[in-house]
C-alpha cells in the first residue's frame, strides 16, 4: 500500500511538473512572439471601423484595398463608413465609437495635447498645399523675402499654412505685420476674395490648383518649396483598437500597402475606381493624384507614420499657440511605428524580389528611427 501511494504520489508530481512546463514554453512563445511583432495567426477575423469622409481620395491604399478585396484575403474585415465631419469623426476615434479615421493632422495632435488618448500608427499623405495667385501675377516666390507685405487667405486646419507661419516667425517675420494670414470658411471664399484683390495669395490644398487654372488663377508656388517633408494627413485608430486589435491592424496596413503599390503600377485602373469612388471625372482624378499636362501634383502618398515629421509638427503647434505650450502630454506616446514596420516585414517575406517594400523599409528607418 505505502509502494502504491507512493507511486502515486510520484505520479501526481510528474504531471504537475509536465503542466508547469507546457505553462512556462507557452509563456515564453507569446512573449517572444510579441516582442518579435509576429501577426498572430488567428482563425477569428476582426472588424475595423474606418471613417471615410465623402469622395476625398487621399487614402487610396485604403479605397483600392477595399474595391479589390485585399482586405479580406489578409483576414480582416473593413468597414468603411462616411463621416459628416473631421472633428466628429476624431471625437468618435477617441471615445472608441470608431476604430480608425485617416485624415487629419491639426486634430489628433490637438485632441492628444488635450489629453485624448489615441494612437498615430501610419501616414495617408505628406505635404500638398500649394499657393494661388490672380493670373495677372508676375512675381516669384523662391525666399521669405519674396513673402513679405503680402496677405494670405488660408483654412485653418490646412497644414502648410501652419508650417509656412512658423517658418516665417524662424526668420524673424512679425505675423500679422510682416505677413498676414486670414482664415476664411471655405476654398470658394479664399479663391474668390483673390480674384477680388482681397488677398495677394490663397494657400489651398492639393488639386485645388487644378481647378483654379481654370477658373483665373494660378498656383505660383508650394509650401513645400519653403518647408519639405511636413506631414499631413496620418491614419490614427483608438487605444482600444491599438491595444486589442493589433493583429487586424498589421493585416489592415498589409492591404493597404498592396494598394498602394497598385496605384503606383496600375495608374489608368486606379484612376477608374477613383473616379468610381468619388464621383469626380478621370482628369480630376489623374490631376489630383498623379498630375496632368503642366499641373503638378504636389502631395505625396505615403503610409510611412514618420514619427520625426509629426512630433516636429506638434512643436510647430505649440510654437503657434495653436495648442497649450506647456501641455503634459507628448505626441511620442502616441506614435506607434510598429504596426507599419511589422506589415512590411511582412511584405518583405513574403515578396522577397520586389524592390519596393525595401525601398520603404529603408524610408522607415530615416523617418522614425
Amino acid at each position: 500500500m505505502a509502494m502504491k501511494r507512493q507511486l502515486k504520489i510520484g505520479s501526481l508530481i510528474l504531471l504537475i511538473v509536465l503542466m508547469f512546463s507546457l505553462a512556462a514554453c507557452n509563456s515564453t512563445e507569446s512573449k517572444k512572439t510579441k516582442e518579435d511583432g509576429d501577426t498572430a495567426k488567428s482563425d477569428k477575423i476582426e472588424t475595423l471601423k474606418v471613417g471615410m469622409s465623402a469622395g476625398l481620395m487621399k487614402p487610396v491604399g485604403i479605397i483600392v484595398g477595399d474595391k479589390l478585396g485585399y482586405f479580406k484575403e489578409e483576414g480582416v474585415n473593413v468597414k468603411l463608413e462616411k463621416v459628416s465631419s473631421q472633428p466628429d469623426a476624431t471625437t468618435a476615434v477617441s471615445t472608441g465609437d470608431m476604430d480608425i479615421f485617416p485624415f487629419g493632422v491639426v486634430a489628433p495632435c490637438t485632441y492628444v495635447s488635450q489629453g485624448a488618448d489615441m494612437v498615430i500608427f501610419s501616414g495617408t499623405v505628406s505635404e500638398g498645399s500649394e499657393i494661388l495667385a490672380s493670373q495677372d501675377f508676375k512675381g516669384i516666390l523662391k525666399t521669405a523675402d519674396d513673402l513679405k507685405g503680402r496677405t494670405f487667405a488660408v483654412s485653418r486646419a490646412e497644414t502648410g499654412q501652419m508650417v509656412l507661419k512658423d517658418y516665417l516667425a524662424k526668420r524673424g517675420f512679425k505675423l500679422g505685420t510682416d505677413v498676414k494670414f486670414v482664415y476664411v470658411d471655405d476654398q470658394t471664399v479664399g479663391m474668390q476674395g483673390v480674384k477680388k484683390g482681397d488677398f495677394d495669395f490663397y494657400i489651398c490644398n492639393n488639386a485645388m490648383g487644378y481647378i483654379g487654372n481654370q477658373s483665373g488663377l494660378k498656383v505660383v508656388g508650394t509650401v513645400r518649396q519653403f518647408v519639405p517633408h511636413y506631414p499631413c494627413c496620418r491614419q490614427f485608430c483608438s487605444r482600444s483598437a491599438y491595444d486589442n486589435k493589433r493583429d487586424a491592424l498589421v493585416k489592415f496596413e498589409i492591404a493597404q500597402l498592396r494598394g498602394y503599390e497598385y496605384y503606383l503600377t496600375e495608374k489608368e485602373s486606379t484612376i477608374k475606381i477613383l473616379a468610381e469612388y468619388s464621383g469626380q471625372g478621370a482628369d480630376y482624378v489623374e490631376a489630383s493624384m498623379y498630375g496632368l499636362g503642366d499641373y503638378e501634383n504636389v502631395m505625396d502618398i505615403s503610409l510611412d507614420p514618420n514619427k520625426k515629421a509629426v512630433v516636429a509638427f506638434y512643436e510647430t503647434l505649440k510654437s503657434l499657440g495653436e495648442i497649450d505650450a506647456n501641455t503634459p502630454y507628448k505626441i511620442e506616446d502616441h506614435i506607434a511605428t510598429d504596426v507599419y514596420k511589422e506589415a512590411l516585414t511582412t511584405l518583405i517575406s513574403r515578396e522577397p524580389n520586389n524592390k519596393l517594400w525595401p525601398k520603404l523599409m529603408d524610408e522607415f528607418h530615416k523617418n522614425n528611427d
